[in-house]
């Protein structure tokens, strides 16, 4: 859903520029792209991503998706020397891993320290009694989740918080309605869900469906998708990103709508990763390409009303 797109637009904006710079021939050489599906299983990848390295013989690879499959593969980028820039994948025991496997980059923190901003969050609105210290939690039943849970849990019960639902569901999970009626039963004021996008989803249109209201609402993955904020709109106080809590652990709230001044301080603070996001929102029909067409659009109305009636009847 995120990262397939995100290297096929790297590929075809390196490639329209004559490709990647290579010193050793002093010119730039394309891109050529040797893709294989791994169907979401983690052996396939394991032994895909091997090929890739020993059979084809590729300069260098891209990394999967998720924490598991990251982990999953790690040993084989190892063994055969190749850099494993792993950006969708975090693990509570990063220092230990980088140690066995030097070609490893992990570039998300670790889950405990992701808790650690949870926290700071959630334990301000309770101590101005805007939350009471009960919470839900759900996990995803895969590498990500266990690590995400296993590493906040700690850092939420010093913090004074009980976990009074605790649960883990099957990835690719489609109906967690009794899951949602529980936490709705519990008491707790907080709903904490270490979610793939496509739970998060469901999740939050779970939880509206059964009137479940949390004063607390945080979901892990795909809560700032556009697709999210289209399914919510006229739902009331949901909103992209997690309902009235915002992305806690980015200390956010809520989404803001793109803008001119928005789209400035991206660049300034993002340098090239900002470009990037203008170069995809505009292929993908998002914020600024949206803005831009709706300029041109704009543009072009006034262009037509400045033509004679006449004129424009032909």
């Amino acid at each position: 859903m995120t990262t397939l797109p995100a290297y096929k637009l790297w590929v075809d904006d390196v490639n329209k520029k004559g490709g990647l710079m290579i010193k050793e021939f002093n010119k730039r050489i394309p891109v050529e792209v040797v893709e294989y599906d791994d169907t979401s299983n983690a052996e396939a990848a394991v032994r895909l991503t091997e090929r890739l390295m020993t059979q084809d013989k590729v300069d260098f690879v891209l990394p999967p998706w998720s924490t598991g499959f990251n982990l999953a593969v790690a040993p084989v980028y190892a063994r055969n020397g190749y850099p494993h820039l792993a950006v969708t994948a975090n693990s509570n025991d990063a220092a230990n891993l980088v140690k066995q496997m030097p070609t490893l980059f992990f570039f998300l923190n670790e889950p405990r320290n992701f808790g650690g901003a949870l926290v700071e969050v959630l334990g301000k609105l309770k101590g101005e009694n805007k939350i009471n210290n009960k919470l839900v939690m759900f996990n995803v039943a895969d590498q990500f989740g266990a690590e995400a849970s296993s590493g906040v849990t700690p850092v939420l019960k010093n913090a004074g918080f009980e976990i009074v639902v605790s649960k883990s569901y099957p990835l690719g999970a489609s109906d967690l309605t009794n899951e949602i009626k529980e936490a709705k039963a519990s008491g707790a004021d907080t709903f904490i869900a270490y979610s793939y996008p496509p739970d998060t989803f469901m999740l939050t249109n779970t939880a509206i469906t059964q009137g479940y209201n949390p004063k607390a609402f945080y979901t892990a993955r795909g809560h700032r998708l556009r697709r999210l904020r289209r399914q919510l709109q006229g739902k009331g106080e949901w909103r992209a990103g997690s309902r009235r809590l915002g992305s806690v652990a980015a200390g956010r709230t809520g989404v803001r709508p793109a803008s001119d001044g928005i789209a400035q301080s991206r660049r300034r603070r993002l340098g090239g990763a900002g470009d990037l996001c203008e170069l995809a929102g505009a292929r993908a029909g998002h914020r600024e390409g949206r803005h831009a067409r709706s300029q041109e659009g704009a543009r072009r109305g006034r262009e037509r009303r400045a033509v004679p009636d006449h004129r424009r009847a032909g």
